[in-house]
């Protein structure tokens, strides 16, 4: 761990990541978080994309998991008070968008073909990200909140053929991934660049939220 002021004041909380995605837990630990708690949200993920731009669907999405785990801990606390130090608690959600439209994690492997066509019609592919991160008290009050909107660009390879793309539906890798995708397994095949930071395309952008992290902890 760098030895840096953000890091020794993260000493001083309990750092809780309001999510079970594997890839960001893994982004912490490389930022250098070393003791992670996981609590899920429970969340229900049905904001509508009626009238709204992706950044805006995003941001309502991560803010209403990060602040359903944030009321749990309120209620914890005042039911038993068992935590003796403050949290800082980080959420997130991430969508793909091509040509202005969200595409979720595909529902079979036949949408998950046809978001892939989708790409190589329209090559360029947004990564959108948006982190919350909450400083509460050991009493469960909010002190501080920071938040942002990440966006990182990928160009998908359109010379892959057909052959190339049903061989890649049909190893399962993106079925469980938004836009159908894991770039950072045999889906890093599909792109030939990446302008932006690539770590927010697996989940969690690395720079900004150390930045996040250095403005709720001054």
């Amino acid at each position: 761990m760098l030895q840096y002021r953000v890091y020794e004041r993260l000493k001083e909380y309990d750092f809780i990541l309001a999510s079970t995605s594997p890839r960001r837990y893994e982004i912490l630990k490389e930022l250098g978080i070393e003791k992670i708690e996981i609590i899920p949200s429970d969340f229900e993920e049905n904001v509508t994309k009626v009238g709204k731009t992706p950044q805006e669907y995003v941001a309502q999405t991560a803010f209403g998991k990060i602040d359903a785990v944030r009321e749990r801990i309120a209620s914890d606390q005042r039911i038993d008070n068992r935590r003796t130090k403050p949290i800082i608690l980080l959420g997130a959600d991430t969508i793909v968008v091509n040509n202005g439209k969200i595409f979720e994690k595909p529902k079979d492997k036949c949408s998950q073909l046809q978001n892939l066509y989708s790409f190589r019609l329209n090559p360029i592919v947004e990564v959108i990200t948006a982190i919350y991160i909450y400083k509460i008290s050991e009493l469960g009050i909010t002190e501080a909140q920071v938040h942002k909107i990440v966006t990182s660009y990928l160009r998908f390879d359109k010379k892959l053929s057909d052959e190339f793309l049903q061989a890649y539906v049909d190893s399962e890798e993106g079925l469980n991934a938004a836009g159908g995708f894991k770039i950072q397994g045999i889906g890093g095949l599909l792109w030939t660049d990446c302008q932006g930071d690539y770590r927010n395309v697996i989940g969690l952008p690395f720079k900004d939220t150390f930045n996040l992290l250095e403005n709720v902890l001054p």
